[in-house]
């Protein structure tokens, strides 16, 4: 979603975009969707996942089908 802001605002507003779009504000966009990615990614993938027999199941035990299905 950030891309896609920072692409609109230098396609429609390239004055605006050159004079206040700052490289700090490009590189905190990156990080953010990074962090928030892997952040999520963890809260759901730790709770559903199991070890049987040795094998590990990654997103196999969901506590309910609603819930892997809403997922």
């Amino acid at each position: 979603m950030f891309i896609t802001v920072e692409r609109y605002l230098k396609a429609v507003y390239p004055i605006w975009s050159k004079q206040r779009l700052r490289r700090w504000m490009l590189y905190s966009a990156v990080a953010f969707s990074w962090i928030s990615a892997v952040i999520h990614t963890y809260a759901v993938t730790i709770p559903v996942t199991d070890v049987v027999d040795g094998v590990c199941y990654g997103e196999a035990f969901w506590p309910s089908r609603a819930a892997q299905m809403a997922y």
